[in-house]
Protein backbone atom coordinates (compact mmCIF):
# COMPACT_ATOMS: atom_id res chain seq x y z
CA UNK A 1 0.00 0.00 0.00
CA UNK A 2 1.28 3.68 -0.78
CA UNK A 3 2.31 5.87 1.48
CA UNK A 4 0.84 8.76 0.01
CA UNK A 5 -2.38 8.61 0.45
CA UNK A 6 -4.63 11.40 0.59
CA UNK A 7 -7.82 10.06 2.84
CA UNK A 8 -8.08 6.88 5.05
CA UNK A 9 -11.38 5.30 5.38
CA UNK A 10 -11.79 3.59 8.98
CA UNK A 11 -14.52 0.91 9.32
CA UNK A 12 -14.77 -1.30 12.39
CA UNK A 13 -16.80 -4.72 11.86
CA UNK A 14 -18.41 -6.90 14.42
CA UNK A 15 -21.74 -9.14 13.61
CA UNK A 16 -22.92 -7.23 10.30
CA UNK A 17 -25.10 -9.85 7.42
CA UNK A 18 -22.58 -10.85 4.88
CA UNK A 19 -24.43 -9.02 1.94
CA UNK A 20 -24.73 -5.57 4.15
CA UNK A 21 -20.55 -5.79 4.64
CA UNK A 22 -20.51 -6.81 0.79
CA UNK A 23 -22.92 -3.14 -0.18
CA UNK A 24 -20.20 -1.59 2.53
CA UNK A 25 -17.10 -2.03 1.38
CA UNK A 26 -17.35 -2.60 -2.84
CA UNK A 27 -19.44 0.88 -2.01
CA UNK A 28 -15.69 2.35 -0.61
CA UNK A 29 -13.80 0.42 -3.69
CA UNK A 30 -15.74 1.44 -5.96
CA UNK A 31 -15.68 5.50 -5.20
CA UNK A 32 -15.00 8.09 -8.22
CA UNK A 33 -11.93 9.23 -6.29
CA UNK A 34 -9.23 6.79 -6.21
CA UNK A 35 -6.22 7.67 -4.08
CA UNK A 36 -7.40 6.52 -0.72
CA UNK A 37 -6.79 3.24 1.52
CA UNK A 38 -9.47 1.44 2.97
CA UNK A 39 -8.87 0.37 7.16
CA UNK A 40 -11.42 -2.54 8.08
CA UNK A 41 -10.89 -3.79 11.96
CA UNK A 42 -12.84 -6.62 12.56
CA UNK A 43 -13.50 -6.39 16.72
CA UNK A 44 -15.04 -9.95 16.78
CA UNK A 45 -12.11 -12.44 15.66
CA UNK A 46 -14.45 -15.70 16.30
CA UNK A 47 -16.77 -14.70 13.24
CA UNK A 48 -15.00 -16.18 10.26
CA UNK A 49 -17.52 -15.51 8.16
CA UNK A 50 -16.88 -11.56 7.89
CA UNK A 51 -12.89 -12.48 8.44
CA UNK A 52 -13.44 -14.46 5.36
CA UNK A 53 -14.71 -11.91 3.18
CA UNK A 54 -13.19 -9.31 3.92
CA UNK A 55 -9.77 -11.81 2.92
CA UNK A 56 -11.79 -12.07 -0.35
CA UNK A 57 -11.74 -8.46 -1.00
CA UNK A 58 -8.11 -7.53 0.30
CA UNK A 59 -6.74 -10.48 -2.05
CA UNK A 60 -8.52 -8.46 -5.08
CA UNK A 61 -8.03 -4.49 -3.69
CA UNK A 62 -4.96 -3.82 -2.39
CA UNK A 63 -5.93 -0.47 -0.77
CA UNK A 64 -7.83 -2.62 2.07
CA UNK A 65 -5.85 -2.95 4.87
CA UNK A 66 -7.31 -5.57 7.94
CA UNK A 67 -6.78 -5.67 11.41
CA UNK A 68 -8.03 -8.23 13.62
CA UNK A 69 -8.51 -8.13 17.34
CA UNK A 70 -7.41 -10.64 19.33
CA UNK A 71 -10.20 -10.39 21.51
CA UNK A 72 -13.54 -7.89 21.78
CA UNK A 73 -12.09 -4.18 22.77
CA UNK A 74 -15.37 -2.34 21.67
CA UNK A 75 -15.79 0.43 19.19
CA UNK A 76 -13.95 2.97 20.50
CA UNK A 77 -10.40 0.77 21.39
CA UNK A 78 -11.20 -0.61 17.71
CA UNK A 79 -11.39 2.87 15.54
CA UNK A 80 -8.39 4.10 17.47
CA UNK A 81 -6.48 1.91 16.45
CA UNK A 82 -7.52 2.75 12.48
CA UNK A 83 -7.05 6.16 13.50
CA UNK A 84 -3.16 5.21 15.14
CA UNK A 85 -2.29 3.83 11.35
CA UNK A 86 -3.53 6.02 9.01
CA UNK A 87 -1.60 7.96 6.20
CA UNK A 88 -4.28 10.23 4.92
CA UNK A 89 -4.43 13.72 5.21
CA UNK A 90 -7.98 12.86 5.63
CA UNK A 91 -10.10 10.32 7.63
CA UNK A 92 -13.68 8.94 6.54
CA UNK A 93 -15.40 6.98 8.91
CA UNK A 94 -17.84 4.47 7.54
CA UNK A 95 -20.42 1.80 9.47
CA UNK A 96 -19.66 -1.63 7.97
CA UNK A 97 -23.12 -2.27 7.14
CA UNK A 98 -23.68 1.15 5.26
CA UNK A 99 -23.87 2.44 1.72
CA UNK A 100 -21.39 5.50 0.48
CA UNK A 101 -22.86 7.14 -2.44
CA UNK A 102 -19.57 6.66 -5.20
CA UNK A 103 -19.05 10.37 -5.16
CA UNK A 104 -18.92 10.83 -1.47
CA UNK A 105 -14.96 10.50 -0.76
CA UNK A 106 -14.74 13.21 -3.91
CA UNK A 107 -17.05 15.72 -2.81
CA UNK A 108 -15.78 15.37 0.60
CA UNK A 109 -12.22 15.86 -0.10
CA UNK A 110 -12.95 18.79 -2.20
CA UNK A 111 -15.12 20.34 0.18
CA UNK A 112 -11.79 20.39 2.76
CA UNK A 113 -9.71 21.28 0.00
CA UNK A 114 -11.72 24.62 -0.78
CA UNK A 115 -12.33 25.41 3.47
CA UNK A 116 -9.75 25.04 5.21
CA UNK A 117 -10.96 25.90 8.28
CA UNK A 118 -13.73 23.78 8.54
CA UNK A 119 -12.16 19.98 10.29
CA UNK A 120 -14.94 17.92 10.07
CA UNK A 121 -17.40 17.82 7.37
CA UNK A 122 -20.72 15.84 7.68
CA UNK A 123 -23.26 15.55 5.20
CA UNK A 124 -27.41 14.19 4.26
CA UNK A 125 -28.43 10.60 4.49
CA UNK A 126 -30.88 8.36 2.67
CA UNK A 127 -32.38 5.42 5.16
CA UNK A 128 -33.07 2.45 3.79
CA UNK A 129 -33.77 -1.14 5.74
CA UNK A 130 -32.51 -4.70 5.66
CA UNK A 131 -33.37 -5.45 1.47
CA UNK A 132 -31.95 -2.36 0.61
CA UNK A 133 -34.87 -0.78 -0.09
CA UNK A 134 -34.93 3.36 0.16
CA UNK A 135 -37.44 4.04 3.39
CA UNK A 136 -37.07 8.11 3.25
CA UNK A 137 -34.44 10.68 2.20
CA UNK A 138 -33.69 13.21 5.07
CA UNK A 139 -35.57 15.93 4.15
CA UNK A 140 -34.17 19.33 6.56
CA UNK A 141 -30.72 19.63 7.73
CA UNK A 142 -28.76 22.36 9.85
CA UNK A 143 -25.96 24.50 8.14
CA UNK A 144 -22.56 25.35 9.05
CA UNK A 145 -23.75 28.38 11.15
CA UNK A 146 -25.94 26.13 13.06
CA UNK A 147 -24.89 23.15 13.96
CA UNK A 148 -22.44 24.15 16.20
CA UNK A 149 -25.57 25.78 18.39
CA UNK A 150 -27.41 22.31 18.23
CA UNK A 151 -24.94 20.11 18.87
CA UNK A 152 -24.72 20.43 22.84
CA UNK A 153 -28.55 19.60 22.78
CA UNK A 154 -28.91 16.65 20.06
CA UNK A 155 -26.53 15.25 18.05
CA UNK A 156 -27.65 15.19 14.24
CA UNK A 157 -24.81 14.13 12.41
CA UNK A 158 -24.24 10.47 11.48
CA UNK A 159 -21.32 9.01 11.80
CA UNK A 160 -20.94 7.21 8.73
CA UNK A 161 -21.11 10.75 6.73
CA UNK A 162 -18.53 12.51 8.25
CA UNK A 163 -14.67 13.12 7.52
CA UNK A 164 -12.22 15.09 9.11
CA UNK A 165 -8.57 16.21 8.57
CA UNK A 166 -5.97 13.74 10.35
CA UNK A 167 -4.37 16.84 13.07
CA UNK A 168 -8.06 16.16 15.20
CA UNK A 169 -6.79 12.95 16.03
CA UNK A 170 -4.03 13.70 17.59
CA UNK A 171 -5.60 17.08 19.25
CA UNK A 172 -8.40 14.83 20.31
CA UNK A 173 -6.50 11.62 21.30
CA UNK A 174 -9.51 9.67 19.02
CA UNK A 175 -12.11 8.45 20.31
CA UNK A 176 -13.22 7.91 24.34
CA UNK A 177 -14.06 4.56 25.49
CA UNK A 178 -18.02 4.82 26.01
CA UNK A 179 -20.43 1.82 25.46
CA UNK A 180 -22.48 4.05 24.13
CA UNK A 181 -22.84 7.60 21.63
CA UNK A 182 -19.13 7.98 21.23
CA UNK A 183 -19.52 9.98 18.06
CA UNK A 184 -20.92 12.55 19.95
CA UNK A 185 -18.77 12.60 22.80
CA UNK A 186 -16.10 13.09 19.65
CA UNK A 187 -18.28 16.24 18.09
CA UNK A 188 -18.69 17.83 21.37
CA UNK A 189 -15.66 17.86 21.97
CA UNK A 190 -14.40 19.44 18.47
CA UNK A 191 -16.61 22.03 19.69
CA UNK A 192 -14.60 22.16 23.06
CA UNK A 193 -11.46 22.75 21.14
CA UNK A 194 -12.76 25.18 19.05
CA UNK A 195 -12.43 22.45 15.52
CA UNK A 196 -15.15 23.54 13.10
CA UNK A 197 -17.48 21.28 12.33
CA UNK A 198 -19.45 21.65 9.04
CA UNK A 199 -22.21 20.60 6.74
CA UNK A 200 -22.07 19.63 3.02
CA UNK A 201 -25.65 19.62 2.17
CA UNK A 202 -25.88 16.60 0.16
CA UNK A 203 -26.33 13.32 0.18
CA UNK A 204 -23.37 11.20 0.80
CA UNK A 205 -24.42 7.95 2.54
CA UNK A 206 -27.47 5.20 2.60
CA UNK A 207 -27.44 4.68 6.62
CA UNK A 208 -29.12 1.28 7.32
CA UNK A 209 -31.99 0.70 9.79
CA UNK A 210 -31.71 -2.36 11.25
CA UNK A 211 -34.69 -4.73 13.03
CA UNK A 212 -32.18 -5.35 16.23
CA UNK A 213 -30.27 -1.85 15.84
CA UNK A 214 -29.88 0.32 18.52
CA UNK A 215 -32.97 2.09 18.50
CA UNK A 216 -34.59 -1.03 19.44
CA UNK A 217 -32.01 -3.06 21.78
CA UNK A 218 -29.95 -0.09 23.75
CA UNK A 219 -31.99 2.94 23.14
CA UNK A 220 -31.77 3.50 27.34
CA UNK A 221 -28.04 3.13 27.00
CA UNK A 222 -27.32 5.74 24.09
CA UNK A 223 -29.81 8.16 25.91
CA UNK A 224 -28.10 7.68 29.16
CA UNK A 225 -25.01 7.87 27.73
CA UNK A 226 -25.96 11.34 26.19
CA UNK A 227 -27.13 12.82 29.39
CA UNK A 228 -23.59 12.46 30.68
CA UNK A 229 -21.66 12.52 27.59
CA UNK A 230 -23.61 16.24 27.65
CA UNK A 231 -22.69 17.09 31.46
CA UNK A 232 -18.92 16.26 30.79
CA UNK A 233 -19.27 18.88 27.69
CA UNK A 234 -20.34 21.45 30.45
CA UNK A 235 -17.69 20.94 32.17
CA UNK A 236 -15.28 21.61 30.03
CA UNK A 237 -17.07 24.75 28.83
CA UNK A 238 -16.83 25.98 32.77
CA UNK A 239 -13.16 24.00 33.17
CA UNK A 240 -11.05 25.64 30.59
CA UNK A 241 -11.92 22.41 28.52
CA UNK A 242 -11.22 19.89 31.08
CA UNK A 243 -13.83 17.30 32.17
CA UNK A 244 -13.65 14.41 35.30
CA UNK A 245 -14.21 11.70 32.76
CA UNK A 246 -12.81 8.20 33.65
CA UNK A 247 -13.01 4.14 33.54
CA UNK A 248 -13.71 4.92 37.09
CA UNK A 249 -16.03 7.99 36.85
CA UNK A 250 -18.28 6.13 33.75
CA UNK A 251 -18.26 2.96 36.14
CA UNK A 252 -19.89 5.15 39.16
CA UNK A 253 -22.57 6.71 36.37
CA UNK A 254 -23.31 3.56 34.76
CA UNK A 255 -24.08 2.26 38.65
CA UNK A 256 -26.16 5.45 39.02
CA UNK A 257 -27.90 4.64 36.19
CA UNK A 258 -28.25 1.04 36.51
CA UNK A 259 -27.05 0.36 33.17
CA UNK A 260 -25.66 -3.57 33.78
CA UNK A 261 -29.18 -4.27 35.38
CA UNK A 262 -31.06 -5.91 32.61
CA UNK A 263 -34.60 -6.16 34.00
CA UNK A 264 -34.19 -2.02 34.38
CA UNK A 265 -32.53 -1.79 30.95
CA UNK A 266 -35.51 -3.71 29.27
CA UNK A 267 -38.12 -1.60 31.37
CA UNK A 268 -36.48 1.83 29.92
CA UNK A 269 -35.59 0.54 26.59
CA UNK A 270 -39.55 -0.17 25.64
CA UNK A 271 -40.59 2.92 27.74
CA UNK A 272 -38.61 4.64 25.77
CA UNK A 273 -39.53 2.97 22.57
CA UNK A 274 -43.21 4.19 23.18
CA UNK A 275 -42.30 7.92 23.98
CA UNK A 276 -41.12 7.54 20.41
CA UNK A 277 -43.97 5.73 19.27
CA UNK A 278 -46.85 8.48 20.79
CA UNK A 279 -44.95 11.19 19.51
CA UNK A 280 -44.92 10.35 15.61
CA UNK A 281 -48.36 8.92 16.34
CA UNK A 282 -49.15 12.16 18.07
CA UNK A 283 -51.14 10.22 21.11
CA UNK A 284 -50.91 13.50 23.20
CA UNK A 285 -52.24 12.06 26.53
CA UNK A 286 -50.36 8.75 26.79
CA UNK A 287 -47.34 10.92 25.61
CA UNK A 288 -48.01 13.35 28.80
CA UNK A 289 -48.54 10.46 30.93
CA UNK A 290 -45.82 8.79 30.24
CA UNK A 291 -43.19 11.79 30.59
CA UNK A 292 -45.40 12.84 33.91
CA UNK A 293 -44.61 9.10 35.24
CA UNK A 294 -40.67 8.84 34.31
CA UNK A 295 -38.54 11.10 35.33
CA UNK A 296 -35.73 9.89 33.08
CA UNK A 297 -38.26 10.04 29.81
CA UNK A 298 -39.23 13.84 31.56
CA UNK A 299 -35.33 14.46 31.10
CA UNK A 300 -35.43 13.25 27.56
CA UNK A 301 -39.24 15.17 27.18
CA UNK A 302 -37.05 18.30 27.71
CA UNK A 303 -34.33 17.86 25.49
CA UNK A 304 -36.52 16.87 22.44
CA UNK A 305 -38.48 19.76 22.57
CA UNK A 306 -35.28 22.40 22.61
CA UNK A 307 -34.26 20.01 19.43
CA UNK A 308 -37.69 20.46 18.16
CA UNK A 309 -37.15 24.57 18.79
CA UNK A 310 -33.84 24.40 16.48
CA UNK A 311 -35.25 22.54 14.00
CA UNK A 312 -38.74 24.18 13.31
CA UNK A 313 -36.57 27.37 13.63
CA UNK A 314 -33.14 26.74 12.43
CA UNK A 315 -33.39 23.58 9.74
CA UNK A 316 -33.22 24.18 6.09
CA UNK A 317 -34.95 22.34 3.28
CA UNK A 318 -32.67 19.91 0.85
CA UNK A 319 -32.77 21.54 -2.37
CA UNK A 320 -32.19 18.40 -4.70
CA UNK A 321 -33.49 14.76 -3.72
CA UNK A 322 -31.08 13.44 -6.33
CA UNK A 323 -27.90 14.99 -5.62
CA UNK A 324 -26.17 11.91 -3.96
CA UNK A 325 -25.95 10.29 -7.19
CA UNK A 326 -24.78 12.71 -9.88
Amino acid sequence: MKSNVDISVVTCVYNEKEKHLREAIESILNQTYKNFEFIIILDNPDNEVLKNIINEYKSMDNRIIFLINEKNIGAAESANKGLKIAKGKYIARMDGDDVSFPKRLEKQKEFLDKNPECILVSGLTVTIDENSNILSYQKRYFNTKIISKVLPYNNPITHSTIMFRKEAVDILNGYRNFEASLDYDFYLRFLSNNLKICVLPEYLVKYRVRKNGISETKAYKQTAFSFYIRELYKERIKNNNVDSFSEEDMKKYKEKMKLDNKIIVNKLNKKIMLYRLYLKKGKIFRLIYLVLTDKFILKKAFNTLRFAFFYVIYSEGVKNKNAGEK
